[in-house]
Parts: structure tokens; C-alpha cells; sequence
């Protein structure tokens, strides 16, 4: 919170301690911003800048341009945009040339087509990988492509999530992007490899991962691997 607005008369010290102990930033990426922010004020310090003025900040934007695509300075926008107004009630949204360049600097640009994983090598890996190695990534891969799954989403899954319906798996996804739980099912019938491998993952898997589960790329890799891309083509990448 701005510090005039807390001083400002009428103004009781614990209402003005209890609204400065409110989170503004988005509860999933509030690292990021604090990080985003912190480099900024330190990049301020550095060029012995005390200033908030859209010079001071256009200077800033043009020193990271040559450092990230556009994209990601479009990221760096937003970020401090929330963290400047949030703690010096600065709003840069006001900023028109800031906006300009940042516009111009995204005319050339073409971003990357990400590859694909194409049904037949998706197949074979699942039909056959070995189990004792690929196990658990068959079933990153299964859910990531049955549930339409972001990462995150992936990422906090947890075993009790996963209900065994005998002939089918009911998923229940309690902490999605929208935080509405979502719930989608995989089928015995025309997916029987797919079922087979889940319930083959959930059989063996050690007491410590009926807790939580922690997907991570790091076992798509091992999928790359296996169907053996070429080091180039193993990221980016997506599924169809």
C-alpha cells in the first residue's frame, strides 16, 4: 500500500495495518511478480535512479528487450504494472509510450511453432515402453492428454484423486487455473492399455506416494527418449 494513503488523518493504525497485510497478487505467481519487482528496484539502484517517471521505465523496458522476445517483455509489463501500483501507487498503464515501444517491438516478430507428438508415437510408447522404467510417465502422459491438463494441474495431483470405478478412472482435479473443480474420466472400453496402466502405476506405487503425487516433465523427456527425437525436437513440444 502507498505510504501517504496510510498515513493520510482518519485513518486507525490497525485498519491501516490490516489493509496493508492484504495479498493483491495473484495467489499461484506472486513469486514471480515479487521477483520481477525486486529485480526492477534493483536495476533502480544500480543506475542510482529514484525517479518512477515513464523515461525511468522505458529505459528499463529497452535494456530488457535485449535480453527477451517480446512475449516475455509483454510478462515483465504486467508484473510490474501490479507491483509498482500495489507498492508505490504508480500506474504505468498511463505510460503511452512505453506502450508504443513495446507494440513496435512485437511488428517482426514470429513466434515458435510448438512440435508435436503424433498419435503413432504415442501409441508405441505406451504400448511399448517398459513398465518398470516408463511407468509412471505412461500415466503423466495419459492424464496430461485424456484430461486436457495444465501443468499445474498435473503437477498437485494427488493418488486420492484418482477413483478406480473398475471400468473406468473418474479424476477429480481440485486445484485448476479457474479454481473450479474439474473432473473428467478414462474409459475400459476403447482404452483398455490406458486403464490397464493406471491401475498397474496405482498397485506399485510406494505408501509415500498415496499422499501426493508430483508429476514432472523431467519424465517426458523420457518419453523423447524413448521414441528417440532428435535432441532439437525434445523441447518445445506438445501433444495434439
Amino acid at each position: 500500500m502507498d505510504e501517504n494513503t496510510e498515513n493520510l488523518p482518519g485513518t486507525p493504525p490497525e485498519v491501516a495495518e490490516a489493509a496493508g497485510a492484504v495479498n493483491l497478487l495473484p495467489e499461484k505467481s506472486q513469486k514471480l511478480y515479487k521477483i520481477a519487482y525486486n529485480q526492477f528496484m534493483k536495476w533502480k539502484q544500480e543506475k542510482k535512479i529514484t525517479s518512477f517517471s515513464e523515461r525511468v521505465i522505458l529505459a528499463y523496458f529497452a535494456d530488457l528487450s535485449s535480453k527477451y522476445k517480446i512475449s516475455t517483455l509483454w510478462t515483465y509489463y504486467s508484473m510490474l504494472r501490479s507491483t509498482l501500483n500495489i507498492n508505490h501507487n504508480i500506474n504505468i498503464e498511463q505510460y503511452h509510450k512505453l506502450r508504443a515501444f513495446l507494440k513496435r517491438q512485437g511488428e517482426n516478430y514470429q513466434p515458435k511453432k510448438a512440435k508435436t507428438l503424433s498419435p503413432q508415437q504415442i501409441t508405441k510408447f505406451i504400448t511399448e515402453a517398459p513398465d518398470v522404467k516408463y511407468l509412471a510417465t505412461k500415466v503423466a502422459l495419459i492424464m496430461g492428454i485424456m484430461g486436457a491438463c495444465r501443468t499445474q494441474e498435473l503437477h498437485s495431483m494427488r493418488i486420492q484423486d484418482i477413483k478406480d470405478l473398475n471400468s473406468a478412472f473418474l479424476v477429480t482435479l481440485p486445484n485448476t487455473k479457474t479454481k473450479i473443480r474439474r473432473s473428467f474420466t478414462i474409459g475400459l472400453l476403447d482404452r483398455f492399455r490406458l486403464v490397464l496402466a493406471i491401475r498397474n502405476w496405482m498397485d506399485r506405487a510406494i505408501p509415500e506416494l498415496h499422499s501426493e503425487i508430483r508429476f514432472s516433465f523431467c519424465l517426458l523427456f523420457l518419453f523423447a527418449n524413448f521414441i528417440c527425437l532428435p535432441r532439437w525436437e525434445q523441447t518445445p513440444w506438445s501433444v495434439p
